[in-house]
């Protein structure tokens, strides 16, 4: 976009001077500050495309990871997330937990459970402390 704004006002000089016209010479100005405004803007908006392509491939980069970590498709990783991140009626857990798939419900339960185990040998340990 420099480019061609460069180009535009190269071309809008020389017409201005070759043809002498009152007209154009009076408007010389601003067609430099306009041009170049738009210069400028179009200058930052293709930086800020850049900026945001290399942030979505950063997270599409993260979202793949996470589902390979815990061996879910996006559709699966969407039900766990609605699991933990809401409160939710018996209806829905057990229908997300259908969602998550059979490998993943036992992971998850596997850890609940151990979760439980440690927080019940804890409890007694502060109760007599």
């Amino acid at each position: 976009s420099i480019v061609m704004s460069f180009m535009t006002l190269v071309s809008f000089a020389i017409c201005a001077e070759a043809t002498q016209g009152p007209f154009l010479m009076k408007f010389l100005f601003l067609n430099v500050m306009l041009t170049l405004l738009v210069a400028l803007l179009g200058y930052l908006l293709y930086h800020n495309v850049l900026k945001l392509q290399n942030e979505n491939k950063v997270l599409m980069d993260e979202e793949l990871q996470i589902m390979r970590t815990l061996q879910l498709n996006k559709e699966q990783l969407a039900a766990f997330v609605s699991l933990v991140g809401t409160e939710n009626s018996e209806r829905q857990t057990i229908m997300l937990l259908d969602a998550i798939g059979l490998k993943a419900k036992a992971n998850l339960f596997r850890v609940v459970h151990r979760y439980l185990l440690e927080e019940k040998i804890q409890l007694p340990m502060i109760k007599n402390a």
